[in-house]
């Protein structure tokens, strides 16, 4: 992450560039001066949203009668992308997950 964070010069401003879901987390800011030796500080909480992506691969089968197919939809994202199964392009009923 260090190469893709930059403060510019005289401000106080912290910049991430091209934000990774790694990025995600509880960040603080603190802010001293040499008239105390108390340190004010406030914190934030950085939340990265990540669009519906699949991990894994669904294959192609090829099954006779009486047999047991299974099949595993495993896709992440934030927020959670909900699931949902077709047929034809019908949506099976009870399936939304």
């Amino acid at each position: 992450m260090s190469e893709r964070v930059t403060i510019p010069s005289s401000t106080q401003e912290l910049q991430i560039n091209n934000l990774q879901y790694e990025d995600a987390g509880l960040y603080e800011c603190w802010a001293t001066n040499p008239l105390s030796l108390d340190r004010k500080n406030r914190t934030f909480t950085v939340r990265v949203q990540a669009k519906p992506y699949f991990m894994q691969e669904l294959q192609n089968v090829e099954l006779g009668i009486n047999e047991t197919a299974e099949f595993k939809c495993l896709a992440a994202g934030d927020p959670r992308p909900s699931i949902e199964w077709y047929i034809n392009g019908i949506p099976l009923p009870g399936t939304i997950l």
